[in-house]
């Protein structure tokens, strides 16, 4: 997942991170996002979607509402 620094929107890929930003944001000098996984709060396991993650926590840990935490990943400067 990808999210804009701005106004905290997520993407599935880099280009839909991007056009959102020239669209939506184009006097804000804004030219990074930053890619996101979720963390389980249980085990540590990472997870690329939040769904996977709490998914994980029902299954694997027997949580009902699993908490899972940000993780940023790399920031993705675009081009």
């Amino acid at each position: 997942m990808y999210k804009c620094n701005t106004c905290r929107s997520l993407f599935y890929s880099t280009v839909d991170a991007a056009n959102h930003i020239e669209a939506q944001h184009p006097d804000t000098n804004q030219d990074e996002f930053v890619e996101v996984s979720y963390r389980c709060t249980v085990c540590g396991q990472q997870f690329k979607h939040w769904i996977d993650c709490r998914n994980h926590g029902h299954r694997e840990h027997a949580v009902q509402h699993m908490e899972c935490t940000e993780v940023t990943v790399q920031s993705a400067t675009q081009k």
